[in-house]
Parts: C-alpha cells; structure tokens; sequence
C-alpha cells in the first residue's frame, strides 16, 4: 500500500518540478508493465502542458517482421506482439511533441519524425586524438566481430569471408568477442584494423560501431536498406562506416583491407564524427533544440513519402516468410500497414 503511494509523489514531483520529458524505448514514468509499457503519464503530461519527447531504438518500433529476431516465433505469437505494438505507437504519436525514430525501422509510423541519425547517439569511450598506437605485435590484420546475437548479426556469414580470403592468402587474426565484458571489447578495438559489425543491419553505425568508431576503428557493416538510406540524410549527418549489401560482405572486406589508407581515413574520420557530432553535450543541445524549436525541417522523415523494406538480422526470404504467415493467418491488416500497402513486400 505504502509503494504506491510513494511513487505518485515521486510522480508528482518530478512533473511539477521539469517542463521537457525525453522517453526512451516506449517507458514514462508509469513503469512497465508485462507486456509492454504504461503510457498513461503521457496523457497527463500533455493535459498539463509538459513537453514529451519519445525516442524509438529499434525493436520497440520495428515490426515484427522486419525483425529478425522473431524468425523462431510462431505466427499466433508474431500476431499478439504487432498488435500490443501497434497499440503502443499510436499512443506515442498521439500524445509526443517530437519523436525521434530511423527510417528503416519506421514503416509502422504515420506521423514525421527526426532522423535519429541528425540527433545523434551520445557516444563516450572516445580515445583522446593524440593517443599513440600501440605497436603491432603481428603483421596479420587484427579484424574484430562482437555480436550480441550470432544469429542475427550474420556471424556464420562473417566467419565464412574470414575463412575465404585467409585462402587467397591474407593474414587475419580474427578476434571473434562474445559474452565478454565492454572493457574487454573497447581493450581490443582499441589496436584493431577493421570491425565487422553485422550483415543485416538497417543503420550504418549501430552501439558497437560508435564504440569502434571512438577508438578510430573502421567499421563494416551490412544491409538491405543503408544505400537508399544514405540518400537521404544529410551528408554531415552520415557516420563514416564502409557500407555495403549483404551479399557484397566479402568485397567490401577486402576492400578495406587492399585500401590500408583509405581505411585509416575513414577510421579517423569516424572518430572525428563521434567526436564533434555525436559527443554527450552536442546530442543534449540537439534535444533541446527539438524541445523548444520542434523537428527541424532538415531532420525531417515523413514516413508515407518513402518506406524502408529491408528489414533486420535476416534474409529477404526469411522475412517474406514472416509476411506470408501473419498474412495467411490474419489477412494484410496484421501488418499494421496502410491499405494501399503493395504485397508481396517490395524487394530492395
């Protein structure tokens, strides 16, 4: 009896006391409940004239088939998180002042959003410019691969590139880092050549990379979608990362082990980025900005003029077989797409 009570003083206070709220992966001050977030605050908030921020990360949006994480669900179970999902968003979109969101991750969304590329990502662990090297030990190229999830950061794919041109003849030490403290991957990012980030990534410089990126690591990184993505983003708001297609994974490694210059460069360019762009006190002065200015027409998405197909840590195929599911079982509506949604799913 005693707990509850307490937490709406807490509550009270917090809102009579602050004018901007900034959300993160769909909370409030509400709390949690099993199945997802409380959004009731936001309501309250708004009512009181309070200004809300909402910040999607990635799953909290992206739907469930674009997800590759959902590949082992059952459809019945795909049908009940897209609908809590759906419920979820609509909530946000009706009640934030500004969402930031990514375009790729954001074909459930009706209303325009910042580009979270344009706010930023506030990045610590950034090695001092001045630093010097450590010297090499070994004349093999230090590569390093840290998934989170083998499975859908491409590892097998990954090992298979590493495995084809030790063939052709390159020196590779493969620093393959899972289940391993962050210290331990900063430590080996740190002296390394080249990170490998992940084959199906729908954001040219997810957590990891940024870290690489702070220590002047270069980065690859694969996806459906991050061509068309960098065709519309600002130029000064795209991190310098090596990009490519997933099935263009082995050219793009090798490239940037046949190009050492180039790679330094765009290692150091990386690290400038993170440096000025996306360091903590930059990124605090952009949320403000989206506090008292709204979203600035230069970080602008509006989600029904182009939407991103490609999806996250899996095949086309193993999406079109998501869609196919939910589909046979549901109809078109348990995609939670607008009804002129052209299906089958387009193909990057």
């Amino acid at each position: 009896m005693f707990v509850p009570i307490l937490e709406e003083w807490l509550r009270r206070r917090i809102i009579r006391q602050h004018d901007v709220f900034i959300f993160g992966f769909m909370t409030s001050l509400d709390g949690m409940l099993k199945g997802g977030p409380r959004l009731r605050d936001l309501k309250r908030l708004k009512a009181l004239g309070k200004t809300v921020i909402c910040v999607f990360h990635g799953s909290d949006v992206r739907p469930v088939w674009l997800n590759g994480s959902f590949t082992d669900k059952e459809p019945e179970e795909l049908l009940k998180q897209g609908a809590r999902k759906l419920s979820w968003l609509r909530e946000i979109e009706k009640y934030a002042d500004a969402i930031v969101s990514h375009p790729p991750m954001a074909p459930l969304q009706n209303r325009s959003y910042a580009q979270y590329l344009s706010v930023g990502i506030p990045t610590t662990h950034i090695k001092p410019k001045q630093q010097q090297e450590v010297e090499r030990k070994s004349d093999a190229f230090q590569i390093v691969h840290a998934p989170s999830n083998p499975e859908t950061k491409g590892t097998e794919k990954i090992k298979a590139v590493i495995t084809k041109l030790r063939s052709e003849g390159y020196k590779i030490d493969l620093q393959l880092l899972i289940n391993v403290p962050n210290s331990q991957v900063l430590a080996t990012l740190r002296n390394a050549d080249l990170l490998i980030d992940q084959v199906f990534s729908d954001t040219p410089m997810a957590h990891l990379a940024t870290e690489a990126a702070g220590q002047s690591c270069p980065t690859v990184v694969c996806g459906y979608d991050l061509k068309a993505l960098q065709s519309i983003v600002p130029a000064e708001d795209w991190p310098p990362t090596i990009i490519g297609e997933p099935d263009e994974l082995y050219d793009c490694v090798k490239w940037a082990l046949d190009h050492n210059a180039e790679r330094h460069e765009i290692g150091r360019a990386a690290h400038a980025f993170v440096s000025e762009r996306w360091r903590p006190e930059q990124v605090a002065r952009n949320f403000l900005r989206l506090a008292i200015e709204g979203v600035p027409k230069e970080w602008q998405i509006d989600p029904k003029q182009k939407r991103f197909w490609g999806g996250y840590g899996m095949t086309l195929d193993q999406r079109d077989e998501l869609v196919d599911n939910l589909v046979a079982m549901s109809g078109p509506d348990a995609l939670g797409l607008p009804d002129d949604t052209i299906i089958p799913l387009p193909r990057p």
